[in-house]
């Protein structure tokens, strides 16, 4: 997956605002980061889980990993862009908007139910 297509998929969920800072652009719902583009580096992302989510995550495809230290054990999730598969990508952002968006605290992986219909 490109940096433009994690980009573009993000924004299929509703009221996500994409706000660039720095070398990263941060996606927010309801005034929350919950996903960040360019960190740790080109071709990553991370995406705020909550720590069942994280686990979840984990486990469901290897391009997640857990992000060293503190931050890395509250749900802070790395994705690598070129390993990562798309629809496993859209389940745990669905995840991490629920979270940061306040429509249910955590939860499991259910897919992209929060998309904007087309």
């Amino acid at each position: 997956m490109t940096p433009d297509a994690f980009h573009a998929l993000v924004l299929q969920l509703a009221a996500v605002r994409a706000k660039p800072v720095l070398d990263t652009i941060q996606f927010q719902v309801a005034a929350r980061t919950f996903a960040t583009l360019g960190w740790p580096a080109t071709g990553w992302a991370v995406i705020k889980l909550s720590e069942a989510d994280q686990r979840r995550a984990l486990r469901l495809d290897p391009a997640f990993r857990a992000e060293a230290g503190p931050r890395g054990r509250r749900g802070v999730t790395l994705v690598s862009l070129e390993a990562v598969r798309q629809d496993h990508l859209a389940e745990v952002l669905a995840c991490g908007w629920r979270q940061a968006s306040g429509t249910r605290k955590g939860g499991a992986l259910a897919g992209q139910d929060m998309a904007r219909s087309a």
